[in-house]
């Protein structure tokens, strides 16, 4: 319980930092997932 909680303190705390980089991790993401599926519509 303690790991958790020290975790999220950790987390809130860079959440400056931390929550662009999310970001663009999750956009990078759905753009190879969209990738990925319109290849598969052209072959």
């Amino acid at each position: 319980m303690t790991k958790i909680q020290g975790r999220e303190k950790k987390n809130s705390q860079f959440s400056p930092v931390y929550q662009p980089s999310l970001l663009a991790f999750q956009i990078q993401q759905f753009f190879t997932f969209r990738t990925s599926k319109y290849m598969e519509g052209i072959t």
